[in-house]
């Protein structure tokens, strides 16, 4: 694990602009993460663990974790998400390699539920931004985009983008690797063509770049969606599926979308041990920084 100042990444002609302020190692390996107010969760092997954001600002030593849920014989934690609850710190929400999605308290680290439908492992999961919002959207190896009410537990609607005729890629296999929900709208695929559907009448309201590479990542902002995949582009499109911009990146595969308001950061990781920062504008890339190899 590596942690950055955002500060100094944004700071044209900062000496240690690339430094990390800390790093330390997670035995069981790193899947996924996510950050609440207080705590850094990381998903690894049949783990989930927090580490509390004071220490690591204060720049103390990292040695041991502040929590665990341990997930024994639930294999890797592939994707996590917080659903933000008002009052409460939510609910964290895990993709895992067991077929299930598990929904628990981060207050008390309990299990909430599980929710099973999948045939495949989980690559994916989110949900919209607002507080008290109660649809996750989960992708998995089995070609099913599964729409979920995490407040009764129940699957509300499932889609199979690879039998769609104008998303359908065989060569590239019928896994949904990404997903994505913003209010009305949801962006999926991963070997099927990634698209934009409208939740309300579960049609397809536009196909979305690239046309022939595999995506591995999808995130929204504002009114544009980002996409990433195989291929060393960072794609932008418009609701429409009209490419905005095109960002050259460092990694072959990208795997990580990860941007915030204030100040303006994009971050875009993947195959590589480069990290690609576009500040203050998504549509360039500003800096690229290097993950500390040992």
């Amino acid at each position: 694990m590596a942690v950055w100042k955002v500060s100094q990444l944004v700071a044209r002609g900062e000496v240690d602009r690339g430094k990390e302020l800390m790093k330390w190692k997670v035995e069981d390996g790193v899947y996924s993460m996510v950050s609440t107010g207080r705590y850094l969760v990381v998903g690894s092997w049949e783990e989930v663990t927090g580490w509390d954001w004071d220490t690591i600002a204060g720049g103390e030593a990292v040695r041991e974790s502040d929590w665990q849920i341990v997930m024994r014989g639930k294999g890797e934690v592939n994707s996590m998400v917080i659903v933000k609850e008002g009052g409460t710190e939510g609910r964290l929400v895990l993709g895992m390699g067991d077929n299930n999605v598990y929904v628990f308290d981060l207050e008390t680290r309990e299990v909430v539920r599980v929710l099973s439908g999948h045939t495949g492992y989980v690559h994916c999961v989110s949900c919209g931004k607002e507080e008290g919002e109660k649809t996750v959207a989960s992708g998995g190896e089995d070609g099913t985009v599964k729409l979920w009410d995490i407040r009764q537990g129940d699957c509300v609607h499932t889609l199979t983008p690879g039998d769609t005729g104008d998303l359908a890629r065989p060569k590239l296999g019928k896994h949904i690797s990404a997903v994505a929900l913003s209010q009305d709208w949801l962006a999926c695929g991963g070997g099927p063509r990634l698209a934009l559907w409208h939740l309300k009448s579960l049609a397809v309201a536009a196909p979305l770049p690239p046309t022939e590479q595999e995506v591995k990542s999808v995130s929204f902002h504002d009114e544009v969606v980002m996409v990433g995949g195989r291929g060393r582009t960072l794609f932008q499109a418009n609701f429409s599926g009209e490419v905005t911009a095109e960002v050259a990146v460092s990694s072959s595969m990208v795997y990580s979308i990860a941007h915030m308001e204030s100040p303006s950061i994009l971050c875009v990781a993947g195959s590589s041990s480069n990290i690609d920062i576009c500040a203050p504008s998504y549509n360039y890339k500003d800096v690229t920084i290097r993950f500390p190899v040992e």
